[in-house]
């Protein structure tokens, strides 16, 4: 099993660390699948949606991608907007 686990060194609520997860699922970043192997036709599974939201938005929500702004905002920037392109690897 791999799982998305928050922890409280990313610096999010860790009240509402739960909605975090759905809006890790939701922008992309984190997508959800399954691999059954008794079915040889098609094994490998994403169960994601199209991914909705910017990822800008998420991340900067975690102090560890906020403060890579603040110490370095070009090259932060570029780097959010790369993974806003990206999120879609398995073809949601």
């Amino acid at each position: 099993m791999i799982a998305f686990s928050h922890c409280i060194g990313w610096g999010i609520d860790m009240t509402t660390a739960m909605n975090h997860q759905k809006e890790a699922v939701a922008c992309g970043y984190w997508p959800l699948y399954h691999f059954d192997p008794r079915d040889r036709e098609q094994p490998f599974r994403v169960d994601s949606r199209k991914p909705v939201g910017a990822f800008k938005e998420f991340a900067l929500k975690a102090a560890r991608f906020a403060m890579l702004t603040a110490l370095q905002a070009a090259g932060a920037e570029r780097l959010l907007a790369l993974g806003n392109r990206t999120l879609t690897p398995l073809g949601l």
